[in-house]
């Protein structure tokens, strides 16, 4: 069966000691106002970090709750659809109830076209929320949008729901992450200063005392600088619990990680999308506000030679970039860094995500590009450090559609996990730290690249594309690669035993008859390796990694459970089917 990877014992305290803290804030009542009220159904707004805040914003119109969805409470920098929502929807029924909501995406309050053509802002990729129900994780609802209108149709349980546009992650939840964490030998927490608000800004020093200090790179680990960017919160916290969690492969005696989780703190509790208390857009000044003011005062004292900020953009929600920083010993800039950080952080086609850089010209996301333009914008603390102090950029956007198959929050720890062991790996080999902890980069190949064992008839087959020739499309997001089959088929290929693991991301695509299910089966040589959950409804999907090492011949299965119902028109997708095993080359 699936293997299962052991984790180090301090990332299950810092675990541990996180589910404390979470479950002492959910038994503590948030305090909440209440905006608007019929029949079974409040809505509630969080006095930290919910949005809208006005209940002039909500109105019941016909048979659905209209929701003006506000870019800020107060001035925006950007002219963009909003993209932040939190708000709790309760139900006070002793049943389940179902509840249609419309949000204005307009900012305008009419639901038409923005006056301005909007930035990152196409209206067909914005037609979803995120629901988590009382018990249960962050889940996509998609609903069908109109000119800037979302409508929704929502199944609340009893209790309390939360609505957002992305997972929530708060100043409270800030505050009992830092709280959580032990000091110890390779941690020190410091509280640096407080907002404009008196909210906490807090700064974390992870390192190996043991380490030769004057040897290391100094890292600026940054997120959240515009509010309504969550991902970075959650990438964070599992960057730390890496750190935390192992050192050696941290290669801590080489690198001096300063954190700031959370910089915009005023934003994110104020439920201000962008700017509004952090002045970080164009043409604003980032020191009129004492959180940019901090920001600065730690890149001026700490003059890190790395700096990675966190962002996440909502569209396009296809796409995620890497902005990096790169030369030879010219000075000129190289795409070097770029194709090493690739070869430890593939793209993540698991959920339908490839790189933005491959649309571009190679160099295009280089910040060493910034020192060719006549007038760079120091106001910007990113260009600031580069220019002053020639700090290496790195700005990763990972949005969130896609990465919502089970639990997102777990997706987005994971990410940030990867990511920046990746970025390690990328480091110790452009700055040649010869005492490094060296790790390969995976290797990986598609099955639809191969031909299947027993060469079946390609019609039996579809790679990359249905058999029919159409995208491969599951729960909406779409993938590049794979295999379709009609269900009930089978297929093998021959790994030669020279391979370590399989991953995919099973589905149907199609109808099937009436009480009829899928069950993906994976076999190596004859043994079972894994098997879905019965699949009747098409489009969700299951991902999964399969351990493959010393298999040689790898067969994949749909199996219909009901031989009796034949019929429909359901074929068996397996996603981004690819084998990957470590590079032969670690170097």
């Amino acid at each position: 069966m699936m293997r299962a990877r052991a984790l180090p014992s301090p990332y299950w305290l810092c675990e541990m000691a996180r589910c404390c803290w979470m479950l002492k804030g959910a038994r503590r009542a948030m305090t909440m106002n209440n905006l608007f009220t019929s029949d079974a159904l409040e809505v509630l707004m969080p006095v930290d970090g919910g949005t809208p805040r006005s209940p002039d914003c909500i109105r019941q119109r016909g048979g659905e709750i209209s929701v003006r969805v506000r870019r800020e409470e107060g001035r925006n920098s950007l002219d963009h659809a909003p993209s932040r929502l939190n708000l709790v929807l309760r139900n006070r029924a002793n049943e389940p109830i179902q509840v249609r909501l419309a949000l204005d995406l307009s900012d305008r309050g009419d639901g038409q076209e923005p006056s301005r053509a909007p930035l990152w802002g196409a209206p067909q990729e914005r037609d979803y929320v995120f629901l988590r129900p009382p018990r249960g994780v962050w889940q996509r609802v998609d609903g069908e949008i109109q000119h800037w209108t979302v409508r929704v149709t929502l199944h609340l349980e009893p209790g309390d729901s939360l609505l957002a546009l992305s997972p929530e992650y708060t100043y409270g939840d800030y505050l009992r992450f830092v709280h959580s964490l032990s000091e110890g030998p390779l941690l020190r927490k410091v509280l640096l200063g407080r907002s404009d608000g008196g909210r906490e800004h807090w700064g974390l020093r992870i390192t190996d005392p043991e380490g030769p200090q004057e040897k290391k790179l100094r890292f600026l680990l940054a997120a959240r600088a515009h509010a309504y960017e969550t991902f970075g919160s959650f990438a964070v916290e599992g960057m730390i619990r890496y750190l935390l969690g192992n050192p050696p492969e941290a290669n801590l005696k080489l690198f001096d990680f300063e954190v700031l989780p959370m910089l915009n703190v005023d934003g994110v509790a104020q439920g201000y999308e962008y700017t509004e208390g952090f002045e970080h857009g164009p043409g604003r000044d980032l020191t009129a506000c004492a959180s940019g003011r901090l920001y600065f005062q730690r890149i001026d004292e700490w003059q890190p030679h790395i700096l990675v900020s966190l962002h996440n953009w909502i569209t396009p929600r296809a796409l995620d970039l890497m902005s990096y920083t790169d030369a030879d010993s010219a000075g000129r800039p190289i795409d070097r860094a770029q194709e090493m950080l690739r070869a430890f952080f593939p793209p993540q086609t698991q959920y339908g995500k490839r790189w933005l850089n491959d649309m571009e010209p190679p160099l295009a996301q280089n910040w060493m590009l910034e020192d060719e333009k006549e007038s760079p914008k120091l106001t910007n603390p990113e260009v600031y450090a580069h220019i002053r102090y020639r700090t290496e950029i790195w700005v990763p956007e990972f949005p969130w559609f896609g990465r919502d198959d089970g639990d997102p929050v777990q997706i987005a720890f994971e990410t940030g996990r990867l990511y920046l062991r990746a970025l390690l790996q990328t480091l110790v080999r452009t700055h040649s730290l010869s005492s490094a902890v060296l790790e390969a980069p995976l290797e990986q190949r598609w099955l639809s690249e191969w031909e299947p064992a027993g060469s079946p008839e390609p019609q039996h087959v579809g790679r990359d594309a249905l058999l029919n020739g159409g995208p491969l499309v599951l729960d909406r997001v779409a993938f590049a690669r794979g295999l379709a089959m009609a269900s009930g088929g089978a297929v093998s290929y021959d790994l030669a035993g020279q391979w370590d693991e399989f991953a995919a991301v099973a589905g149907l695509a199609g109808d099937l008859p009436a009480g009829a299910a899928v069950e993906f089966r994976v076999e190596g040589d004859g043994r079972l390796l894994w098997a879905s959950r019965p699949h009747h409804v098409p489009y969700h999907r299951d991902r999964f990694v399969v351990d493959v090492r010393g298999v040689r011949m790898l067969t994949l299965v749909a199996r219909m459970l009901d031989e009796r119902r034949s019929g429909g028109t359901a074929q068996a997708l397996w996603a981004d089917a690819k084998v990957t095993r470590e590079a032969r080359d670690r170097h």
